[in-house]
């Protein structure tokens, strides 16, 4: 069948060959069908749709003069070639199915390449510039076929339109060696290289399916044409729709990969095997990873292609992505050296990033409260930095935490699913398993060589544009595939001759041949159908027959394989009945033996444990006291010394710096001697030179001649100047001559001198951070910053202009001026603001935060009131902040300067011109800005309405430290010099709470804040500066901060109901648990636990009846301190890192205050008890009480009872002695008596401020007592020798 396929075309040549010899003949006598000599409408117009083979044959002989009329030419050449082939295959009674066979031995079909260069469809790759015509023309070396879509009004495609094999391999070829690499060309448009590969491989893949190729050649260019695609899939995924379109990219990729699943399986029907047939059989797992049947299509794959390494590493990732385990995900991905299986792997990036952080959240959720580093997701996700996982947490509604760069695991804020996960990105990934160029990856076996080089494309048209007879009917390219099968044949084709041949003879033999071609073709056609019949009726049988058998031996494999597993089924699950009931009955009586003895053990062993740490922790604690003992003798040593070092390095300071300083007063002193001795000199050497000048002067006006005047004419002439007016007419004129061209001289170039520092004075440009740097900033200060309010009254030219003084290029404008706002960046940044105002308007708002504030009007216009009412403002501004005023006259008008002056009352006033500024200008705003910057400086403001600035936790400690502890442990301290307990938990509570209400209302909630205005509303939002916000002062954020300080500072009420220490110690416990606030209590329960234990031993070693264990030896101030150092760390974690202003004043008179006087009425009254002791009378015997007489609001135990009276004793006497000691000092007459404010008993009753002071009391109470008595003796001695 093939053979005679083969020979039909000839002899279809042939007889067209006949044909168009014939109306060659024809032409001179076919009048209708000529065509004139212009320009043929047909090349303008294009080819009507009905056009006979005649006129077809009349447009071929006419020449082309350009692109168009070749295209048309050869357009009709097909038609004509499509007609001839229709009206033969009518003549044929049965149609022959044939495959079509490509003819065309370039890139790109003749008829194409003109067709496109005509309609200016050429990409930029196929262009050839012209450097003369400057245009651009097609490059038929370089077009490449250019795909067109299928549809049903096309016609069947011709030979010579379709590239066989070995034309599409060469194309291919060259799109690997020459546009591929492309991509990574600095400046290419990623879009046009794609759709111009993309384009073209389509069209190579059309003219396989066309053609109906499978063989080896043709699966290989279907698979560079899927490696293109799969690279396109991660090096294009961060472009835009427009250019990349990710999902017609996959289509592409899915239909090469089914076309090369065809061609695999009918090449395997013939036992030919490809050898890539492994890696594309894993890129088509990859590609369906969450598809349910792809390991159903992978076990029907042959053995060796389902064991290699490529499909066993895709399998991987299935069961990695079934199982939603993203560490092995990733790790694969990252271990995995196939750049391309690794580029089929990004689509699934997002699908298991989003199920690992649902898998985190719920892992790592509260109430653990997890948080994560973003190092730590770029290495388990795969990012590329950590803004990429910022991005993914934020598209999630993590919070993120910038500073510590970490993200924490919330539920309440987690988005399971985003409406759209973040834009794609490149991964350097995956590019970096790329180590060759991307034409070596997509070729795998090498880069070709350019096959462009040594490869001329076909022309049909001669010289003069004339269509050659060879090409009428593409015989030509029919030739030329021919040669290029048989190697000896040269690839030239050249022109048949054609002879004349009679027409009747003609017209016979065309009858007789296509008769006996007739009658071979139906002859051939019959024989074939019968042997592909016969062929098909064998196979058939063939089929049924071995379907019968391999269906037999699967039904019996499969029952025999079935019952098999279910009987193994079953003897596995009766087996591990069997051996689960065993194991339960062994561990049921093991358990029960060995519990006991465990049990035994193990609380020996945590009672041993416990013991020995209680012990460490004890000798721990002793070891610590000993060791700060001795370090604050260490440290009195060290400063003793160290101020020693430091006033002798002062000393020889100040000393050189006197020598010093007399040197340079020495050395100035010599200075000055020197210039009065030349100063004297020049004096000498300047009254000489004018005597030399005068005498040479009255020389040459010395008459020549004997003089017409009288002699007292004369000898007045010949006076020196000064003695006589009487000059001479010639002297005179020549003096006053000289002195005047001087005097002009001199004026002229004072004149020009002034005009020129005008000029320099007038654009200089006033820098204000030039003197800021100057002021003396505090070290330890942070805001660095400084308001100037400028405000004109009437004139609104006065902002533009100081806006040109200062230099300020860029202000903001606002509604009634502007304001410009710059930071200094250096070692310590100075925040400059100034605010340019227009009028009364707002001017409140203005001066919010400001330094200083410069007036500038008009003294001509009724300014008083304004003034005024500015007068107030400035006063109440300056009660709490410091406010510089100065004042600037635009005109001179001195009526009303003072009133005005008395009015304003500003630190500095000055006069300048706005319409025309003197040169004095920047020496008047130097003096006037450096008034107001030390007048700032200066300005103290009253303690009373000084402000200070805080964080809320900073200031609840400061209270809770210097003013609730103090008072706590004064009173305990008091308490135990006469051996009482402590006050109890209750009344410490009570007090707590009392005094943080006290705090807040007096401190928190002050009425006078909300009059203070500030800070400046400029340098709230710049980062470097630690401002409250504007609205710190205002009754929600006040009442906002007074709610959280209730909340952890008030402690609640505590109420034991027995007095056991058992259960006070329960109860203890009970009320810690229940002081928690969003916290863990263990160290505070721990904490607590320690003072307990301790307080049991202590006890225990000092009493051996244990009956008399209370609960009123606790220490409740310890206690107390442990709850309240809680609920503080609390407030710690929680973040109260807020800012608000407060009155220090008003913190250290809240003492003073009434809300504090009723918080301490909540303590015992100490002070009474002690003095009830003291006034006990003396009889020891009469004073001792016993355990059942003891008042019953001290509730002393009996151990101390016997303490009591001996105090009353030693009380009562030192009382006795310090009256005898007054009385002895009312006898003397010294000054010391007056110094004498109170009695040494009444000076020992100081108490301790803080709690680093009870370590040391005893030994400062005894150096206390021995200088008392050292004093005590010495008055004594005295007094008596006065006696």
């Amino acid at each position: 069948m093939r053979s005679q396929s083969r020979k039909q075309p000839a002899h279809e040549n042939h007889s067209s060959k006949n044909e168009i010899a014939n109306s060659q003949q024809g032409e001179d006598s076919e009048a209708a069908v000529k065509l004139p000599l212009k320009k043929n409408p047909v090349f303008s117009d294009g080819l009507p749709m009905n056009v006979s083979v005649e006129q077809l044959k009349a447009i071929l002989i006419q020449p082309a003069q350009n692109v168009g009329d070749r295209a048309v030419l050869l357009d009709a050449r097909d038609r004509l070639v499509r007609l001839i082939k229709d009206a033969k295959d009518k003549n044929i009674s049965t149609k022959q199915v044939t495959t079509l066979s490509g003819t065309c031995l370039d890139m790109c079909p003749e008829k194409e390449r003109y067709s496109r260069a005509e309609k200016h469809r050429l990409a930029l790759y196929e262009m050839l510039v012209s450097p003369e015509k400057m245009e651009y023309d097609v490059d038929h070396r370089l077009a490449v076929k250019e795909y067109s879509r299928s549809s049903a009004d096309q016609a069947e495609p011709l030979a010579h339109e379709l590239r066989p094999l070995p034309v599409l391999q060469m194309t291919m070829d060259y799109l690997i060696a020459k546009i591929v690499d492309r991509c990574n060309k600095p400046g290419e448009n990623l879009g046009d290289w794609f759709n111009f590969l993309w384009d073209r491989m389509r069209g190579i893949r059309k003219d396989i399916t066309q053609q109906s190729l499978c063989e080896k050649g043709s699966v290989d260019l279907v698979e560079k044409c899927a490696r293109f695609h799969i690279h396109c899939t991660s090096r294009l995924c961060e472009l835009d729709m427009q250019d990349f379109d990710q999902k017609i990219n996959d289509e592409n990729l899915t239909k090469c990969l089914q076309t090369l699943k065809h061609m695999y399986y009918d090449l395997s029907v013939k036992n030919i095997y490809c050898p890539n047939e492994a890696e594309f059989r894993s890129y088509d797992v990859l590609l369906h990873l969450n598809d349910g049947e792809i390991l159903r299509e992978v076990l029907q794959l042959r053995s060796e292609i389902r064991d290699s390494y490529e499909v066993r590493s895709a399998l991987e990732f299935v069961n990695t992505l079934n199982s939603r385990n993203y560490v092995r995900f990733f790790k694969l991905a990252r271990s995995n050296r196939d750049y391309l299986q690794c580029c089929l792997l990004q689509r699934y990036f997002n699908q298991m990033r989003n199920q690992a952080f649902q898998i985190m959240v719920q892992a790592y959720g509260p109430p653990k409260k997890g948080q994560m580093k973003l190092f730590s997701l770029i290495n388990l996700l795969g990012y590329e930095d950590e803004e990429e996982a910022a991005i993914w947490c934020e598209y999630h509604g993590l919070p993120l935490d910038p500073q510590k760069k970490t993200v924490k695991f919330d539920r309440s804020s987690f988005i399971e699913l985003p409406e759209k996960f973040p834009p794609m990105r490149r991964s350097s990934l995956i590019e970096n398993k790329r180590t060759s160029s991307v034409s070596n990856c997509i070729a795998k076996s090498g880069v070709p060589e350019d096959p462009t080089l040594h490869h001329t494309p076909l022309n049909s048209f001669d010289c003069n544009g004339v269509l050659l007879p060879e090409a009428w009917l593409t015989e030509d390219q029919v030739e030329l595939v021919k040669a290029s099968q048989v190697p000896a044949v040269s690839s030239t084709i050249t022109a048949p001759t054609y002879t004349s041949v009679p027409q009747n003879m003609v017209e016979t033999m065309s009858v007789r041949v296509r008769n006996e071609l007739i009658i071979a073709t139906v002859n051939e056609i019959l024989e074939e159908i019968v042997q592909q019949m016969v062929v098909e009726q064998i196979k058939v049988k063939t089929t049924h027959r071995i379907f019968r058998q391999l269906l037999e031996e699967f039904t019996r494999d499969f029952c025999t394989e079935l019952a098999s597993e279910v009987m193994s089924e079953i003897k596995t699950a009766k087996y591990q009945l069997q051996h689960k009931l065993d194991l339960e009955r062994k561990v049921r009586v093991f358990t029960s033996k060995i519990f006991g003895d465990i049990l035994d053990s193990v609380i020996c062993e945590q009672v041993k444990y416990i013991g020995v740490e209680e012990i460490q922790s004890a000798t721990r604690l002793r070891v610590n006291i000993m060791k700060e003992k001795h370090a604050r003798r260490m440290l009195d040593a060290l400063v003793n010394e160290i101020i020693t070092v430091e006033s002798r390095a002062v000393a020889s300071v100040v000393a050189s710096e006197a020598i010093e300083t007399r040197e340079i007063m020495v050395s100035r002193v010599s200075e000055l001697v020197k210039q009065l001795r030349v100063r004297r000199w020049i004096r000498k050497w300047r009254r000489f030179t004018a005597l030399q000048i005068r005498r040479r002067k009255e020389k040459q006006t010395f008459p020549a001649c004997p003089s017409r005047l009288v002699f007292d004419q004369q000898i007045a002439s010949l006076k020196s100047k000064g003695e006589s007016p009487g000059v001479s007419l010639k002297r005179k004129s020549l003096v006053e001559q000289t002195v005047s061209v001087k005097r002009c001289n001199s004026l002229s170039d004072l004149q020009f001198n002034l005009n020129k520092i005008n000029s320099s004075l007038e654009e200089k440009i006033f820098d204000l951070f030039l003197l800021l740097e100057k002021l003396p900033w505090n070290s330890l200060e942070r805001n660095r910053s400084w308001k100037l309010v400028i405000m004109s009254i009437g004139d609104e030219k006065v902002g533009d202009i100081f806006r040109k003084w200062l230099g300020f290029s860029t202000t903001k404008r606002t509604k009634n001026g502007w304001v410009y706002t710059e930071t200094k960046t250096n070692q310590n940044p100075i925040t400059l603001c100034v605010r340019f105002v227009n009028g009364c308007d707002q001017i409140l708002e203005s001066l919010r935060g400001a330094n200083a504030f410069l007036v500038v009007y008009d003294p001509r216009s009724e300014v008083e009131n304004t003034l005024k009412n500015l007068a107030q403002l400035v006063l109440l501004h300056s009660k709490y902040f410091p406010l510089s005023v100065a004042s600037i006259a635009s005109k001179d008008h001195s009526q009303k300067m003072d009133h005005v002056v008395q009015i304003l009352k500003p630190c500095c006033h000055k006069k300048l011109s706005f319409d025309k500024p003197g040169f004095d200008k920047y020496y008047v705003l130097t003096e006037l800005f450096s008034t107001l910057f030390q007048v700032g400086q200066t300005t103290v403001i009253p303690p009373s309405t000084r402000l200070s600035t805080t964080t809320v936790w900073d200031l609840a400690n400061n209270f809770i430290t210097h003013k609730v502890l103090p008072t706590i442990y004064r009173d305990m301290q008091l308490r135990l010099e006469y051996n009482l307990p402590h006050q109890s938990l209750s009344h410490l509570l009570d007090f707590n709470n009392h005094a943080i209400q006290s705090f807040l209302e007096n401190i928190v909630l002050d009425s006078e804040l909300s009059q203070v205005r500030w800070p400046a509303s400029e340098f709230v939002s710049i980062p470097h500066l630690t401002f409250p916000p504007t609205n710190w002062n205002s009754k929600s954020y006040q009442n906002e901060l007074k709610q959280s300080l209730e909340r952890y500072l008030v402690l609640p009420f505590w109420h034991p109901n027995e007095d056991s220490f058992l259960s006070v110690c329960v109860s203890l416990r009970n009320y810690c648990v229940d002081l928690s606030v969003e916290t863990d209590v263990t160290a505070l329960l721990s904490r607590v636990d320690s003072i307990l234990f301790q307080t049991k031993q202590r006890f225990e070693k000092n009493h051996s009846n244990q009956n008399l264990l209370q609960s009123h030896i606790i220490p409740w101030t310890d206690i107390y301190q442990a709850c309240i150092d809680y609920r503080l760390q609390a407030f710690v974690n929680e973040g109260s890192n807020k800012l608000m202003g407060y009155f220090p004043q008003a913190f250290d008179e809240i003492q003073s205050d009434l809300s504090w006087v009723k918080a301490r009425s909540f303590l015992e009254p100490t002070d009474q008890l002690c003095t009830e002791l003291n006034a006990q009378p003396s009889d020891r015997g009469k004073i001792s009480i016993s355990a059942n007489q003891q008042p019953k609001s001290l509730d002393l135990p009996d151990s101390i009872a016997t303490l009591c009276s001996a105090i009353a004793d030693s009380s009562r006497q030192s009382h006795e002695e310090n009256k005898l000691f007054e009385a002895i000092l009312l006898r003397v007459l010294t000054p010391e008596k007056k110094s004498l404010k109170r009695s040494p008993a009444k000076q020992s009753s100081t108490t301790p401020v803080s709690m680093e002071d009870h370590f040391d009391l005893l030994e400062r109470r005894l150096q206390q007592s021995r200088c008392e008595s050292q004093q005590f003796e010495s008055y004594l001695k005295r007094a008596l020798d006065d006696a």
